[in-house]
Parts: structure tokens; sequence; C-alpha cells
């Protein structure tokens, strides 16, 4: 009888469809929405950019004509404004882009036209930006809901139509705004990512408006701008705030900045304020010889920007040897690195791990753009070589750990990281 059950069972098993439904695993709504529009940007790149008949006549008839533009028209619209299809475009036509209720399509329309005019200092466009940057608005009785990546887009568009020209008054706004004390707008508070983001985007932009104007007077308030940027990296008291300041009353950061969020836009504005100066005093700041002493007191990925940072001040240094790479890394590091018996009594193999991971991470990524496009075989080899060394913990099993005990390994999120960073440098020689 137990057997007559079993091959019963067995014929069931073998011969009878099953039907697994999928429907309680769980995708964000949003997972297609950047590869869609990362798409979108690939194909107008291949338009040529002195096209005659990609004007705002075209726009209309093509992309406005539907009531609801898609991710991939978005991703469109961004490309034509790179290839500066975006230089001329009427008014009309802006309000009908910035009018469409998809946060992508507005993203997208303000930084395409904004990269169109690169450097022109347009005012019209100011106006236009000033009313996606809350901190340019007066204080009114009412908020103006704006997305937060509208509004980070509007910072960025803000340093491209000033790019270069050291403008006082723009970089007094993007100056405060790395420092923006987090905000309620409605039923929304600004999150930590976000506010991160915007920090990071702020700082870019004001390097941008800023760029190479270390060798000069910077209208004679250097001093002040390099300060602020150093208070901001290393979190001492708060310098100013522009316009009106309006705070989540559950966030108290009135005394000192939160370097955790400020320190990242404040590094690369320096880096760009500065860049190929060789400026000796802010390059100190940064330098790899502290590199042993702070990797207890920040985090290990801001050894990555300040290895950046460090190269772009010192720009014309960077060179593609084996000499060069192994002057950033400090010896105790890479000797105690993937260890877990250290020679070094003060620090704990993970903090020597993760510090040697990202700062090979960021010195690949200076060579990267040093040599940007260059198909320079001997920088792509050894960009090539560090990628190897990463990948062995990839491709190793979970437990390999437990086989060799005096190595150790890094952690997931680390190691990810790092792999991607890899691999992008060596897709920007490439």
């Amino acid at each position: 009888m137990i057997r007559l059950f079993i091959i019963i069972y067995y014929f069931i098993l073998v011969f009878s469809t099953v039907i697994v439904n999928m429907t309680h695993i769980e995708v964000p709504q949003n997972i297609t929405h950047w590869p869609l529009f990362h798409n979108g940007v690939a194909a107008s790149l291949a338009i040529n950019r002195h096209a005659c008949d990609m004007g705002d006549n075209w726009i209309r008839s093509q992309i406005l004509k539907n009531n609801d533009i898609t991710n991939e028209q978005a991703g469109f619209l961004y490309g034509l404004g790179l290839i500066g299809h975006f230089k001329n475009l009427p008014k009309s036509l802006i309000y009908s882009l910035l009018q469409k209720a998809n946060e992508l399509t507005m993203m997208a329309s303000l930084l395409g036209i904004c990269v169109s005019n690169y450097k022109s200092m347009s005012l019209t466009l100011t106006s236009l930006l000033t009313i996606y940057i809350k901190s340019m608005l007066p204080q009114t009785l009412f908020e103006w809901e704006v997305p937060f990546g509208v509004q980070i887009c509007g910072i960025m568009g803000l340093g491209l139509l000033y790019a270069g020209s050291g403008d006082r008054y723009i970089s007094d706004i993007l100056l405060a705004e790395i420092g923006k004390l987090p905000v309620s707008t409605g039923e929304k508070e600004m999150v930590i990512l976000e506010r991160e983001a915007y920090a990071f985007t702020s700082g870019i932009a004001l390097g941008t408006v800023l760029f190479k104007k270390g060798l000069h007077n910077i209208n004679s308030k250097e001093d002040f701008f390099t300060s602020a940027l150093l208070s901001y990296i290393i979190g001492k008291e708060r310098v100013y705030s522009f316009g009106s300041l309006r705070t989540h009353i559950q966030v108290h950061e009135y005394g000192s900045m939160n370097a955790n969020i400020t320190a990242t836009g404040a590094m690369i504005a320096l880096g760009l304020t500065y860049f190929s100066t060789k400026n000796k005093d802010i390059a100190e700041w940064f330098t790899p010889n502290d590199i042993m002493r702070l990797i207890e007191l920040i985090r290990p990925d801001l050894l990555l920007l300040r290895t950046v940072v460090y190269n772009l001040i010192s720009w014309e240094s960077i060179n593609n040897t084996t000499e060069w790479i192994e002057k950033q890394i400090p010896t105790a590091l890479s000797k105690n690195a993937f260890q877990t018996k250290i020679s070094l009594n003060t620090y704990d193999a993970e903090s020597i791990t993760q510090a040697y991971c990202y700062l090979v991470s960021g010195v690949c990524f200076s060579l990267a753009l040093k040599y940007a496009g260059t198909w320079n075989e001997q920088t792509a080899n050894i960009i090539r070589t560090y990628f190897k060394q990463f990948q062995v913990y990839i491709d190793r099993p979970a437990d390999y750990v437990e086989n060799d005990p005096d190595c150790y390994a890094p952690d997931t999120i680390t190691l990810e990281f790092v792999i991607s960073t890899l691999v992008l440098s060596l897709a920007m020689v490439r």
C-alpha cells in the first residue's frame, strides 16, 4: 500500500503542471524608470548635433502631442539638450515642457536647457531656475511644492549657466545650499539621502562656478569661501544661511555643521575651485600622508573623495605608473589589508581593509579622469590589475575565510562599491 502511494505521488509530481504565483514578490514601481530614461538619452546622442530639423516644431509635434511624456521621451529630451538643440527654445515651449506632471520630464528639461546654454549667464533662465530653488524665493504663507529631484536639477542648472564666471551672488547661494538645514515641505521631509544628494550637487555646482578660480582672488573673498568650505568639511560652527531659514522642528543643527552631510559637497567644490593649481596649502588638507590618522575618524567612503580632490588639485602630477600609485597608498595600509593579523595595534582589520579598498578606488578613479577617452593601454592595465585583485573575493566561496584564517575579506557593500568604481574607471579610459 505504501509503495502504491509513493508511485501515485511520483506520477502526480512528474505529470502535473505546477503554477507558481509570482504576484507576492515586491518590486519597486520605479525600477525601470532610470533604465528607460538612459535608453532615451542614448538614442538622442546618436543624432547629429548640427541637424537642422530638431527644433521646437519637431518637439511639439513628436513629444508634446501626447498628454503624458514617457520616461524614454524624457531621456530623449535631455539628450537633445546635451547636444545643444535646446539653446534657443521659445518660452512657450519651455513652459509646455515644465508643466508636465512627470518629475523626470521636468528634471530632463531643466538640465537639458541649462546644458545647451552653458556659460550663458542668461537672466531669463536664472529667473526660471529661481522658481525651483526655495532659498531664492521670498518667504510666503504657503509652501511651493517642488520635488526634490527637480530642486537638485535647479541647483545644478545654476552652476551650468554660470560656469567659470566666479559670480559672487550665485556663489553665495550655492555655498549656503551645501549646508542647507532639513526642511519640511508639506507632508514630505527631506530625508537623509536626498539631503546628502542636495549638498553634494550644490558643491559640484559651486565648484563649476568657481572652476580654477583658486589661481586668482575670487572677488577679493577667496579666503572666505575657502574657510567656509573647510568648516563644512570638518564640521565647525555654521557659516550662514542665504535667504529665509525654515527648518524642521525635530532636527537641531544650529550649533555646528553636520559634516556627514556637507563634507562631500565641500570637498568637490574645493577640488574644482583649485583644479590644477598645485596649491600646497589646500592640497595639504587632503594629502595621503594623513590617511592613517583619519582611518578611525571619518567614514571610509570619504577617503575615496579625499583622494580624488587631492589629485584634482595636483592634476599635472597624475601619472599612469605603478610608482605614482604606490605613493598614493601608505605602505602600512597596503601591507596589512586583507589580513586578520595586522602589525598595527591601534587599528582593527576591518578598518584597514575598508580604508585600502576605498583608497584604491579613489586612486584608480583619479587616473581614469586624467586619461579618460585616451584608450591608454598602460592605464587600463593598471586599473585591470586592481580589479582582478578584488575580483578574487567575488569568485571564491562564501566560507573561504574559514579555510584561510589569516585572510580578511572585505564586506559585501564595500566590495560591490569598489568593483563598480573600478569597472566605471576602466570604461572611462576605454
